[in-house]
């Protein structure tokens, strides 16, 4: 199989699981609509081929998309938009709309999302999942407090170079598998052959109790960060001809001798969407504090707020973040371009 088939098969895959889920969230929404009246959920989305590696970003090069999604009696109104200096001042202006009341299709068309745009179809889906938790948890009585909309920070430089840093909204958090990942196993090289061969020793099993003793101090001696368990040191004694031995070790100890693998034990523990999203500081920070979320940095927040506070935007910004319900015939596709 070519790797473009492969490719291919991977995209309608993802295409197909993005459409199962937006139907799954569009069910459990149905009861709970009634409790989303005037309120919206919005994300900065930095491109399809691009990350908030950079937060700060020049209003003439390319910056991210503020999507947003709005619960309508008749809609679910799902729209990007994007600023543009005009007379020194920012402005914003919808660049696509769609219902995300209606099931999206593959390719799409007028009021019906493209679900070949995999990564836009999963941020309507992550806001429109969003929307959902927000209203169960009001429906069970919980007292959530909604706050005003974030946007960036408009800085202008010396030279009168205008500027929007996306610090304050980034910041997604999402579950830290580091509580329940008890050890992280590590591979390292075997000296089990050389030390066997400085005791004269060809094969464990013709090693005295007080060889074996020794054998098994060098050997751990070979690793001093590591309190390695007697039974993986037997183990790799036991095969000396392995290039490598594997050994459990708890995750708590792990982060001071060997970080580099602690964070990549928590990054594997990801769901796949977040694997490549979240940085190595992220993770570090997540291992040292199990307790605590995953705090994506370069990645943007989901924010839940009331309509009025995107009708009246801060004074740095001019326009409209949401798109009116009168979708054209063929709303205008995004792109990383944009």
């Amino acid at each position: 199989m070519t790797i473009a088939v492969q490719n291919e098969n991977g995209l309608a895959r993802n295409v197909q699981s993005a459409i199962a889920q937006q139907r799954r969230l569009l069910k459990r929404l149905e009861p709970l609509r009634h409790y989303l009246g005037g309120v919206v959920a919005g994300l900065w989305m930095p491109g399809i081929n691009s990350t908030f590696d950079n937060p700060v970003r020049s209003v003439s090069g390319r910056r991210p998309v503020f999507l947003t999604l709005e619960v309508l009696d008749n809609a679910l109104n799902f729209t990007g938009a994007i600023s543009r200096l005009r007379d020194d001042k920012l402005v914003f202006n919808p660049i696509f709309a769609y219902d995300v009341d209606i099931p999206y299709a593959p390719r799409g068309g007028g009021r019906t999302l493209p679900a070949n745009n995999i990564v836009l179809a999963r941020r309507a889906n992550d806001l429109l999942n969003a929307l959902v938790n927000y209203a169960r948890d009001v429906s069970f009585g919980k007292n959530v407090e909604l706050s005003p909309v974030v946007f960036p920070e408009v800085v202008c430089d010396a030279n009168g170079t205008i500027f929007e840093d996306y610090t304050p909204v980034l910041g997604l958090s999402i579950p830290n598998p580091a509580k329940t990942l008890k050890a992280v196993n590590l591979q390292r090289y075997n000296p089990a052959a050389k030390i066997l061969a400085r005791h004269g020793v060809t094969d464990k099993a013709y090693a005295t109790p007080q060889q074996i003793e020794q054998i098994m101090l060098e050997f751990r001696a070979e690793f001093p960060e590591f309190d390695i368990d007697v039974h993986d040191v037997l183990k790799a004694i036991a095969d000396p001809d392995a290039s490598f031995f594997t050994f459990a070790i708890p995750l708590s100890n792990v982060v001071m001798s060997d970080p580099q693998s602690a964070v990549e034990a928590v990054r594997n523990e990801l769901p796949p969407k977040y694997k490549l999203e979240v940085g190595y500081n992220d993770l570090l920070q997540a291992v040292k504090n199990p307790h605590q979320p995953v705090k994506i940095s370069r990645f943007s927040a989901v924010q839940i707020f009331p309509v009025e506070t995107v009708q009246d935007l801060p004074e740095s910004y001019a326009g409209t973040v949401l798109a009116p319900v009168n979708w054209s015939p063929a709303p205008a596709t995004f792109s990383d371009k944009n």
